[in-house]
């Protein structure tokens, strides 16, 4: 299972192609091994599912399951034989009588191997066979995931550098490797505790309206047009450079007009030389006019490192190890460490940097750098640091205001937002189209699996599990959502308004979905409750799995969080065991099952069937018995 998963992931190009495929192959393989309904109960139009088609992955996959299931069906009953519970007729003084059991095969007595072979129509010799077809399979599986893993290859960043500008000066910060530093002072990291001031110009920064940051990630919608927030050019985002997504990055910043400080997380990443030359001399450009910036930048070679002129260079554990001018060419930033001890410079001033504190993978450092440079320079810059302080309170008071988190208000950011994920979605068809296309795939494989089922025993049967196969489809739905939740929301506003905007969809995706209820053998009189679960159901799975992507770092860990929430309900919700067989797993049942709209929608659907099907045999008696008496 795992292999043939891993194999289909590293197949398709997207997340909701892969995850629709996924649950396609979900829906299918648990229904045709033979325990929601048995062979001979299947629709001779795809009877054949269960045992042919050995070309095709997704049926493979039911193969599988088919072979495993009658692999341990067959070992565990072929020794078994129990007595029968419901035997006709029953009751005091039919003991020693002729009596049939209601079960297959009809003897008081019921064996396992008997019931197997006349219920699935399995038999115990194919046992071994079956389970070197599954070695098989593993194999093939695992075969396949390797393939598709070479094929489709992907390459990794590396290390990053961190730098400061400020105004009329450029000064850098370099850490030993990529830091959230930049994250921190833009006051945007939600997760660890973060200690002390930040002061510019003397007074303590401003949490709004006075700087801005410029992630390193994308954080643009694909479809999204840069004309949109500014003039650049008419194309949607996604299909632009990696420079001038960047450029679009940097002028949505631009456009508040920030104050103080504008920041940026590795602005020449994975930018050539060129591209990355250009950023740097933009940003050259605004701090010559007066603009302070702060950003981080990746590995910088020889000719970028020569534009800053201070250098904050910090090792593991935040200790400072340098800080100063650079000079032209580094030679003031080489003189000093070369006169504290260390060796040569080589060609490459800021590996020169990493190898000599010690920071790289193999790098070590028996020079107390952050010692040398306490006796050396932070006298110094304390000294400045205060001077700096003393002339800030030397300036005229100003009265503070206090401020909201935001800017804009509320209201206008919900609608601004709303309209923008409605656009997002429109433009999405992949994302829409593998719901759809999982929605109407759903409703017409259990619409034609459980085709027409009849009042019997059997047909009753398959009628309740068409109803809990329909449920089983919102884990896919669920986890699709929480990779767009989780690379977009970045705000309170954003996660309502995804919430919002998902509903519409899911509602058009139920309607598709849901069409099985007739063709089944539902009644038709009962269709508007029907409905109205159909349209609330979707509102429930969404929540869900908004719910577990809000509480996990990312989209792996949310889609295993939300499976086994699903799990759970849909074990103890009294379709797969019923209740009076969970023994002490019973409170689970009514903390679980009955609190789940997924155990209301099965179990309401189901009454209103059951009680419409006893109102038409009623009437069926009613009217026999008035035509005898006639």
């Amino acid at each position: 299972m795992e292999g043939f998963f891993r194999a289909l992931a590293a197949a398709c190009k997207s997340e909701s192609a892969a995850q629709t495929f996924a649950c396609i192959v979900i829906l299918v393989s648990p229904m045709y091994p033979g325990y929601f309904f048995t062979q001979p109960s299947m629709i001779d139009a795809l009877s054949w599912i269960s045992y042919t088609n050995y070309l095709s992955p997704n049926v493979a996959l039911v193969l599988a399951a088919l072979l495993w299931f009658e692999f341990v069906m067959t070992d565990d009953f072929r020794t078994l034989s129990g007595a029968c519970d419901s035997l006709i007729p029953s009751g005091p003084g039919y003991k020693n009588i002729n009596q049939v059991c209601t079960m297959v095969d009809g003897n008081p007595n019921v064996d396992g191997k008997g019931f197997v072979a006349l219920s699935y129509e399995y038999s115990y010799s194919r046992t071994w066979r079956n389970f070197g077809i599954l070695i098989a399979f593993a194999f093939g599986f695992i075969a396949l995931c390797l393939l598709f893993t070479e094929l489709n290859t992907r390459t990794s960043s590396s290390t990053s550098v961190v730098l400061f500008l400020r105004s009329k000066a450029k000064n850098a910060l370099r850490p030993k490797s990529s830091s959230s530093s930049n994250e921190e002072k833009a006051q945007r990291v939600s997760t660890g505790v973060v200690t002390g001031d930040k002061f510019v110009n003397a007074p303590s920064a401003s949490p709004i309206s006075s700087h801005e940051n410029c992630q390193q990630t994308d954080t643009h919608l694909g479809d999204q047009t840069p004309g949109r927030k500014l003039t650049f050019r008419d194309a949607a985002v996604g299909t632009l450079h990696v420079e001038n997504r960047k450029r679009t990055t940097i002028g949505v910043e631009l456009a508040v007009k920030p104050k103080r400080l504008l920041f940026l997380d590795e602005p020449t990443s994975r930018l050539d030389s060129q591209d990355a030359w250009a950023i740097m001399v933009f940003l050259r450009d605004l701090a010559n006019n007066g603009q302070a910036i702060l950003y981080t930048i990746h590995q910088p070679s020889a000719v970028l490192f020569q534009v800053f002129d201070r250098l904050l260079l910090l090792r593991k554990g935040g200790e400072t190890v340098y800080c100063g001018d650079v000079g032209h060419n580094a030679t003031t930033l080489i003189d000093y460490f070369e006169h504290n001890g260390s060796r040569r410079c080589n060609p490459s001033r800021a590996d020169f940097m990493l190898d000599v504190i010690g920071a790289g993978a193999t790098a070590k450092s028996i020079i107390g750098w952050y010692s040398l440079w306490v006796a050396s320079q932070a006298t110094a810059l304390q000294t400045q640091i205060e001077r700096i302080h003393g002339e800030g309170r030397k300036k005229k008071i100003v009265e503070t205001t206090q401020h909201s988190e935001f800017a804009m208000p509320w209201i206008h950011q919900l609608w601004e937002l709303f309209k923008r994920d409605m656009q997002s979605h429109y433009r999405n068809p992949t994302y829409l189209m593998s719901r759809f296309v999982l929605s109407i795939f759903a409703g017409f494989f259990i619409e034609f699996s459980f085709f027409k089922s009849k009042n019997t025993q059997q047909g009753t049967q398959n009628k309740f599990f068409s109803i809990f196969m329909s449920t089983i489809i919102s884990v896919p739905l669920a986890n699709q959502l929480q990779v767009i939740y989780i690379n977009v929301v970045r705000s309170v506003n954003a996660q309502v308004v995804l919430l919002l905007v998902e509903i519409p969809w899911n509602i058009i995706g139920s309607s598709f979905l849901f069409c099985w209820y007739w063709t089944v053998g539902y009644p038709s009189s009962r269709d508007g409750i029907h409905l109205s679960h159909g349209v609330n159901f979707p509102v429930y799975y969404t929540t869900i799995g908004q719910a577990a992507a809000s509480m996990s770092p990312n989209a792996e860990i949310a889609a295993l969080l939300c499976s086994s929430i699903f799990s759970f309900v849909i074990a103890f919700n009294g379709v797969v065991e019923p209740f009076r067989q969970l023994g002490w797993r019973k409170w689970m049942y009514r903390v679980l099952g009955q609190v789940s709209p997924n155990s209301s929608l099965i179990s309401e659907i189901w009454l209103v069937t059951l009680i419409t099907t006893y109102e038409e045999v009623y009437t069926l008696l009613k009217a026999a018995q008035s035509q005898i008496l006639s």
